[in-house]
């Protein structure tokens, strides 16, 4: 089983970056590619339900509020400097 990745429209893409090249095998969609820009976060999760995808974001102030109630797997990453 490959498990899925989804950024969020805020987490830093130097992560997304090094991750890829690190393993270029892993599945790991940008926000850009998902059109996630000006998305609710409740619409996001779905979406990442909806493929099968983990998200992967920086939000943790609202993020997991909306997590509770989504089927989705949800990581929330702490600000990095890259």
């Amino acid at each position: 089983m490959t498990i899925k990745f989804q950024a969020d429209a805020d987490l830093n893409q130097n992560i997304v970056n090094a991750v890829i090249r690190i393993n270029s095998e892993i599945d790991f969609q940008t926000a850009n590619d998902a059109n996630l820009r000006g998305l609710k976060d409740d619409k996001v999760l779905e979406l990442a339900a909806h493929q099968k995808r983990t998200l992967v974001s920086h939000d943790q102030r609202t993020m997991p509020l909306y997590n509770d109630h989504a089927r989705t797997r949800f990581i929330c990453t702490v600000a990095s400097k890259f």
